[in-house]
């Protein structure tokens, strides 16, 4: 390896799944013990695997590690997939097992490491609360006046098929606009499992 270059071992990992090409996908970068290259260069691997998002991860020592996190744009302080992403291959290297130590910008983070990797978030705490409701609807393209809220869920009034489209976030995307005067659905909040995660290795990267 000539001066300047750096040796990396990159995988795609499908977190919350047992099947591949199942889950939510990350591009995950061991490093070792070696430190963090460049931002630019992490930039650019990242762009060129094209996930949300690319973790960067250094270990410290057994149980101790540190983790950038990097879309094909910029860095972000913390991904929650990606988080569990980075684990898996940790763990059937046999470089990582039991209570692990993950160092983010977000903060320090707990993670059980295992044939299943869960982590334990920080406490939430309320950053700012956003008062100007009219405002998030209109930035949404919806009519704050045919919204209902019943029993922690959204009912509303589709009034059309293009209606339809605006509000695919909203609705349960299995319904029908059948009257395209007068729809109304609900939509409530869905539980996602925790599957595990699989791993797509690739070849070694050498930018």
């Amino acid at each position: 390896m000539g001066a300047g270059e750096v040796t990396m071992r990159y995988y795609i990992v499908d977190a919350f799944t047992d099947r591949p090409f199942g889950g939510n996908p990350a591009g995950v970068v061991l490093l070792g013990n070696e430190p963090f290259p460049d931002e630019s260069l992490m930039l650019q691997v990242a762009a060129e695997l094209r996930y949300s998002e690319t973790a960067f991860v250094r270990r410290l020592s057994a149980a101790e590690y540190h983790v950038r996190y990097f879309t094909p744009a910029a860095e972000v302080e913390l991904c929650g997939h990606a988080t569990i992403a980075t684990f898996a291959p940790l763990h059937r290297l046999g470089l990582a097992t039991g209570r692990c130590l993950c160092h983010t910008l977000a903060g320090d983070l707990t993670i059980d490491v295992g044939e299943r990797v869960m982590v334990q978030m920080a406490t939430p705490r309320i950053v700012e609360t956003i008062t100007d409701t009219e405002g998030i609807y209109k930035a949404l393209g919806l009519n704050l006046s045919k919204f209902k809220i019943q029993n922690s869920k959204f009912e509303f009034r589709l009034a059309c098929p293009d209606c339809l489209r605006r509000t695919q976030g909203y609705h349960d995307s299995r319904s029908r606009c059948r009257d395209p005067k007068r729809t109304s659905a609900r939509h409530g909040r869905r539980r996602r499992r925790l599957q595990g995660a699989r791993c797509r290795q690739l070849p070694r990267l050498r930018p």
